[in-house]
């Protein structure tokens, strides 16, 4: 059961049907504990970010290590986003630290090249990668 709500929710994400997306997600999220519910929680994030609802994207974020705290590649990806939300709240500095705490601490290579990017955007004094952009530079690893 868990499945067919991650296979629909991907599905509306692939449509760009972000509220039947949404809602599928927060299923997912609410079933399972493993890298299921983590990838969730940070799309049902990712949604909010992208409807400029900050805080709420923030605070879904910080749930991500609490839940699933074993899920690296997620807790990663929400601070990532979280670097953005910072962006976009004109806290540069902070997004600075964000980046730099999961170059530091995120143990693959793959996400660490994608926050090394979004740091020295950031620090050129440009404003970051777009989370589109972010989501490609993932996908073509």
């Amino acid at each position: 059961q868990v499945y067919a709500h991650y296979i629909l929710a991907q599905a509306a994400l692939d449509r760009n049907n972000f509220a039947v997306a949404e809602k599928e997600f927060a299923i997912v999220d609410e079933l399972n504990t493993s890298e299921w519910g983590a990838e969730s929680k940070f799309q049902i994030a990712l949604i909010k970010f992208n409807n400029k609802k900050l805080d709420e994207s923030e605070a879904l974020i910080y749930q991500i290590p609490e839940q699933y705290p074993d899920q690296d590649f997620w807790i990663a990806r929400g601070f990532i986003l979280l670097s953005d939300i910072y962006v976009a709240r004109d806290n540069e500095f902070q997004a600075e630290q964000t980046l730099i705490s999961v170059i530091e601490n995120y143990p693959g290579d793959d996400l660490k090249q994608v926050a090394n990017a979004k740091l020295k955007q950031l620090q050129a004094g440009r404003a970051t990668t777009p989370v589109e952009q972010t989501e490609e530079l993932i996908d073509n690893e």
